[in-house]
Formats: C-alpha cells, sequence, structure tokens
C-alpha cells in the first residue's frame, strides 16, 4: 500500500501564477486490489471543479494515470 498527499496551490502550477485557488489531496494506492481512494479539498476557485488528473508514481515500469470526471 502506498500513501500519496500534495499540497495544491497555483505558484507550483507550470509556468506559477497568482490564482488564490488552493487545496489538499491525500490518497492511498493499494497495489494488491488495483483500488485508488483519494479525499481532495479545494479553496477560492472562481469556478466549481470540473476535473482533476492526477500523475504518479513516476517510475518505470510503474507509470500510473488517473483521470477523474
Amino acid at each position: 500500500m502506498q500513501h500519496y498527499s500534495a499540497k495544491l496551490k497555483a505558484a507550483a502550477e507550470v509556468p506559477p501564477n497568482d490564482s488564490e485557488g488552493a487545496g489538499m489531496l491525500a490518497g492511498t494506492d493499494d497495489t494488491a486490489t488495483r483500488k485508488l481512494t483519494r479525499d481532495a479539498t479545494d479553496s477560492a476557485l472562481t469556478g466549481p471543479a470540473t476535473a482533476a488528473h492526477i500523475m504518479g508514481p513516476l517510475r518505470r515500469p510503474r507509470m500510473r494515470a488517473w483521470s477523474f470526471p
């Protein structure tokens, strides 16, 4: 089982920007069942969140990507 967390902030974007939007993501990847669980929060967005995309872990040969509508 692998645990992940990330602080979401505009300054970490490429390119960085001065948006007040921010958030926090916590997740667990159960490698035995291949089940990903995640909990995300956001604040100061200018509109509703419509999608998310997570990349990781970025190690070969186990590259993964998840998208959430």
